[in-house]
């Protein structure tokens, strides 16, 4: 390098790490702001002794996004190496003067502005004038995520601002990946508001403001730590979260027991929904203050000869993918609990390897020709009709076996529109435990099945099989208590 090369890297790096009056924050910082503010607060503030324990899921989630990041790193690219990231942001500064035309996981970093950085990529762009000549950087991040979230576009708009302020030429745009290795090219102008306040709310945190954790909706590994405070908080009601809890804050119901003792035209009024919804939000906060059921209005199921419960399991898009699984998405197992009379009998149709996936759901169509005077039933909020819509989509299904999947009857509308009870949540899982339902496996959910569904596919040990079974086979029960709960107790 000359020595107006080093000249101009010295220029540089004086002027970046010198310090300025703003705390360093950094991208990944706002990112987890942005996912969960009272999660970013705990991780900076809250005991220890609070944290849950770290999943197998979790660290599976973050082992597949780095796995994922070297998978999609398509161009040439050099590597940023060292000890320290003052040390690295220097050799990235030397690396840019040179004009190399790729780095992965170069750092970043401006003192006087407190913000520091490393991109999944820097290309080099030529023809735009910037500090280093007639070429300049743009930013490329990669996620693992099939569909990109608000954090993620506001860790990429980070990175952007950052990379301006150094090469003194901001990019109009930055490039993600995202798990599918869709290139999707966003307009820096148009996040510039978003990630303004979001740095700000940042800051607020790291100053020591602690924000209302909303339940339900701390991010992990602050969960049961963040429900507990929330536990009496308005966020714990049916379809109220942070917005309408300003809005009713707003409108002077502070407290669960307010909104029990309200209006419910008021209430309408405030959080903008219809008499129906505002009656379970109104019944939901009595049945948590009272700590009892309430039966909203008379529950209507048809009367069948035989009902069927469903429950299935499948690789979480952008999260795991198999190989021969298509587009990232397989359905590996359709279990349904079959009730007719007084015999119940559970059938699951599981793929031994994904390319059986066709197989299992035409024998699961076959089974549902096979009923007559039939009732299907499955929880909406775990996404059955969407995935049934998927496999209709790829394989079709005879036109009976498909009538009667348009026809499935969603128990958690039926349920949640006609009674209130304190459990939880109104999820699947809270509402069997609360109305008396006993797990064989407690406390996994559906990540883990898909864990160990990728153990069985690399091992086919029959004990992993048949733990995946009694967590479905759970679930399907869980749904057929519910529905005979339902049957016993409105009127």
């Amino acid at each position: 390098m000359g020595s107006s090369r080093r000249n101009l890297v010295d220029e540089i790096i004086g002027r970046h790490l010198a310090e300025g009056d703003e705390e360093i924050i950094s991208a990944s910082d706002v990112a987890r702001y942005v996912s969960s503010d009272f999660a970013f607060y705990c991780d900076l503030f809250a005991p220890e002794s609070e944290r849950d324990e770290d999943a197998d899921s979790l660290a599976a989630r973050r082992a597949r996004g780095i796995a994922h990041e070297e998978e999609m790193i398509k161009y040439a690219t050099t590597p940023v190496p060292y000890t320290t990231f003052e040390e690295g942001f220097r050799l990235t500064v030397d690396m840019m003067t040179d004009g190399i035309p790729a780095m992965y996981n170069a750092p970043l970093i401006s003192k006087p502005v407190g913000m520091v950085g490393k991109p999944d990529q820097l290309l080099k762009v030529d023809g735009v004038q910037s500090i280093f000549g007639n070429y300049c950087y743009r930013v490329v991040e990669v996620k693992s995520h099939f569909n990109l979230r608000r954090e993620h576009m506001v860790q990429a708009a980070f990175y952007n601002r950052l990379l301006g302020l150094i090469q003194e030429i901001m990019p109009e745009t930055f490039t993600m990946l995202d798990g599918k290795g869709n290139e999707i090219i966003l307009k820096a102008a148009l996040s510039e508001y978003f990630l303004d306040k979001s740095i700000g709310g940042t800051r607020n945190v790291l100053s020591g403001y602690m924000p209302a954790p909303v339940y339900r909706q701390t991010a992990p590994p602050w969960g049961s730590f963040g429900d507990r405070i929330a536990q009496a908080d308005l966020t714990r009601l049916y379809q109220v979260g942070y917005p309408r809890r300003q809005a009713l804050v707003e409108g002077g119901y502070y407290t669960i027991d307010d909104v029990a003792s309200a209006d419910e035209t008021d209430i309408a009024r405030l959080l903008k929904l219809k008499i129906p919804m505002t009656e379970c939000v109104v019944a939901h906060a009595k049945a948590i203050r009272d700590d009892m059921p309430i039966v909203v209005r008379p529950v209507q199921l048809p009367s069948a000869t035989t009902e069927i419960f469903l429950d299935m399991e499948h690789m979480n898009e952008g999260v795991f993918r198999l190989p021969d699984s298509w587009n990232g998405f397989l359905n590996y197992l359709t279990g349904v609990v079959v009730k007719s009379g007084m015999t119940q009998r559970y059938i699951p149709f599981f793929a031994d390897a994904p390319n059986d996936e066709e197989e299992c759901w035409r024998k699961f169509c076959d089974l549902l020709e096979s009923c007559e005077d039939l009732a299907v039933y499955y929880w909406s909020t775990s996404a059955e009709k969407v995935y049934m819509r998927k496999l209709l989509d790829r394989y079709g299904a005879n036109p009976s076996a498909e009538q009667i999947m348009a026809n499935a009857i969603d128990l958690f509308t039926m349920f949640t529109s006609s009674i209130a009870i304190p459990s939880e949540s109104y999820r699947l899982k809270d509402i069997a435990k609360y109305l008396g339902f006993h797990w064989n496996l407690p406390g996994h959910d559906g990540l883990w099945a898909m864990l160990k569904y990728i153990e069985y596919t690399g091992s086919h040990d029959a004990e992993i099989r048949n733990e995946i079974l009694t967590y479905n086979e759970d679930d399907c029960r869980a749904l057929m208590h519910i529905k005979d709960w339902l049957v016993e107790n409105s009127p």
